[in-house]
C-alpha cells in the first residue's frame, strides 16, 4: 500500500482501459490515478497489470466526491471507492490533514484488526496527497443504516428485526475491540473533556431553530448538574472514530466493518457509543418507527459494549445527552429554512422537545 501523488505521474497512458457510464465523467487526476494503480498493480492489489477500470457510480456530497469503480484483470476483480475529500468549512491544509489521518489510521487498524474474525475496517489501497484522495477496497455486506430503514419499522418481519438486534450487539462489541486496540492507558476526569464548552456552542446555534428556550436552559442546567456530580469520575482514553453512525458501518451475518475515519482522534469511546445510540433513538421521530423497537436496538448495542468490560451508565448518560444536543443541529428538517412541509417540521421539533423533557423514556441510560 504505497503512497504516490498523481502529480508525479507523467508516463504515457498506453493500454489503460477505463469504462464509464453516461452519467459519469473521468477527470484528468482520476485518469492519472487509474494509470498509477494499473502500473503498480502488484503493490496495490497483489496482481500483475495492466488493470481494467469501470466507473460504476459517482456521488457528489458536501464533504466529499466519491467514485465506485470495478477493477479487473484476467478473471480477477474487486471494487474500490475513490474519495476526494473537501470541506467548505475548512482551509485546504486542514482538509488534507483529515485525508492523511484517514489513510494512516486505516493502515494501522487494518493490521491491528487482523486477528479478529468478526471485526475490522475497510482495506486502504492508496493515498494521493495533492488531489486529497484516499482509495479503499469495497467490503462485501450491507450498509447498516439502509438495513435499519428497511427492517426496523413497525411492519418489518420479526426475523429481520432480530437480525438488526444482532448487528447492533456486534457494533457494541466492535467498539470494545477498537478501544482495546487504540487504548492509551490514560484516564481523564469527565470535566476535563470539554463537554460543557462544546455544548454551549451548540446551544447558541439552537436559538436559530426556534426550539423552546426555557427547555434549552433546563437541558443545559441538567447537563451541568450531571457533570458536577461526576466530577471525580475518571474516563479511560483511547481512539475515537468521531462519526460512529450506522451509515459508516458495513455488516454481514457475522461481521462488522467500519469505514470513514477522517475525524479519528484520541478521546473516550463513550462518545462513539452515544453517537450510535442517538441515531437509533431519533429514528423514532418518524411514525413508521416505534420508540420501543429503537430502544431494543439501543439495549442490544449497550449489551455488546458492556459484555466483557466495565460500563459506567452515568457517564454514558452524559454523553448521550450531549450527542442528542448536537444531533438536533444535524437534522435537515430543522435546519432547512426553505422546507415547505411545515407540518412535518413542527412534528420533528415536537419530537426533540418531548425527548429532552422525558429523556429517560426515550433512552436507556
Amino acid at each position: 500500500m504505497s503512497e504516490r501523488s498523481a502529480q508525479t505521474i507523467t508516463r504515457e497512458r498506453k493500454g489503460l482501459k477505463v469504462k464509464t457510464r453516461k452519467s459519469s465523467s473521468t477527470s484528468e487526476p482520476l485518469t492519472a490515478i487509474f494509470q498509477d494503480l494499473s502500473e503498480h498493480a502488484r503493490d496495490y492489489f497483489g496482481q500483475e497489470g495492466p488493470l481494467e477500470f469501470q466507473i460504476l457510480e459517482h456521488q457528489q456530497k458536501r464533504l466529499s466526491e466519491i467514485w465506485r469503480c470495478a477493477v479487473s484483470h484476467n478473471g480477477w476483480h474487486t471494487h474500490i471507492f475513490i474519495k476526494m475529500h473537501k470541506n467548505p468549512d475548512h482551509r485546504d491544509d486542514r482538509v488534507l490533514q483529515f485525508c492523511a489521518t484517514e489513510f494512516d489510521i486505516l493502515k494501522e487498524l487494518y493490521a491491528a484488526f487482523a486477528p479478529y474474525e468478526q471485526f475490522g475496517v475497510v482495506r486502504p489501497v492508496a493515498f494521493y496527497p495533492r488531489e486529497m484522495i484516499t482509495i479503499t477496497e469495497e467490503k462485501a455486506g450491507d450498509n447498516l443504516y439502509n438495513l435499519l430503514q428497511k427492517q426496523s419499522h413497525r411492519l418489518a418481519r420479526h426475523k429481520s428485526f432480530r437480525d438488526l438486534e444482532r448487528y447492533c450487539y456486534l457494533c457494541g462489541k466492535w467498539l470494545r475491540v477498537f478501544q482495546k486496540i487504540t487504548s492509551t492507558g490514560k484516564t481523564r476526569h469527565l470535566e476535563e473533556l470539554g463537554i460543557l464548552a462544546n455544548a454551549d456552542e451548540r446551544f447558541r446555534r439552537w436559538q436559530a431553530l426556534h426550539l423552546n428556550q426555557s427547555l434549552m436552559r433546563r437541558v443545559k442546567a441538567d447537563l451541568q448538574e450531571r457533570i458536577r456530580r461526576l466530577t471525580d469520575r475518571k474516563v479511560p482514553i483511547s481512539g475515537q472514530h468521531g462519526d460512529f453512525i450506522p451509515f459508516n458501518i458495513i455488516v454481514n451475518p457475522n461481521e462488522v466493518t467500519l469505514l470513514d475515519f477522517p475525524y479519528y482522534c484520541e478521546g473516550t469511546v463513550y462518545h462513539d457509543l452515544a453517537r450510535f445510540c442517538t441515531v437509533l433513538i431519533t429514528m423514532a421521530k418518524k411514525p413508521q418507527y416505534s420508540r420501543r423497537r429503537m430502544q431494543r436496538l439501543v439495549k442490544n448495542t449497550l449489551s455488546g459494549f458492556a459484555e466483557y468490560a466495565d460500563f459506567d451508565p452515568d457517564i454514558f448518560g452524559v454523553y448521550l445527552r450531549y450527542n442528542m444536543i448536537d444531533w438536533v443541529l444535524w437534522d435537515e428538517w430543522l435546519n432547512r429554512g426553505d422546507c415547505k412541509n411545515r407540518f412535518w417540521r413542527r412534528r420533528v421539533k415536537s419530537f426533540y422537545e418531548n425527548c429532552f423533557r422525558n429523556f429517560d423514556h426515550y433512552a436507556i441510560a
